[in-house]
């Protein structure tokens, strides 16, 4: 009888920690096929794309992250922030990002990024994103992409 309610406990704390994490899935897939259904051309997708995300500023949760389904547009693409929990593929964070201020004219519903900096070649090949500015109310996250081929570092030149 002393085991049980430890167990039902946990049982619950984890159910309740999933269940948050699908209100955020939802909202976050949402995003991506309001993005995939707009009028950007999309080139390539590629999925579990290892990634390490650092931020600085306010706190985001979202923003923490170690897998990546990664979407190349015409000019932008779409950093999707994923939690996998065998096999299921849980979404945490869609950044659309680009510096075509065309792009945010013609698609005022969608929430673009602006880009502060970008290495293809950054230190171990990988490719280093940045954007946002730490302050107060705002997060600085900078973005490592590993193990992309030329290819994928080509199409994410699109500026």
């Amino acid at each position: 009888m002393q085991v049980i309610f430890p167990v039902l406990f946990f049982i619950f704390f984890l159910g309740l920690i999933l269940l948050l994490r699908n209100e955020n899935h939802k909202d976050v897939k949402d995003t991506i096929d309001k993005i995939l259904h707009s009028q950007l051309k999309l080139n390539k997708t590629i999925d579990y794309v290892k990634c390490e995300v650092f931020t600085n500023g306010a706190r985001n949760p979202n923003y923490k992250f170690r897998l990546a389904d990664l979407y190349f547009f015409e000019n932008s693409f779409l950093v999707v922030g994923i939690f996998k929990l065998g096999n299921f593929k849980f979404y945490k964070t869609a950044i659309l990002l680009s510096n075509n201020f065309e792009l945010k004219q013609d698609n005022p519903d969608i929430k673009i990024t602006a880009l502060r900096n970008i290495n293809l070649h950054s230190f171990n090949e990988d490719v280093y994103i940045e954007f946002g500015y730490s302050k107060f109310n705002d997060t600085n996250v900078e973005i490592r992409l590993k193990n992309l081929t030329e290819e994928y570092e080509n199409l994410i030149q699109f500026n």
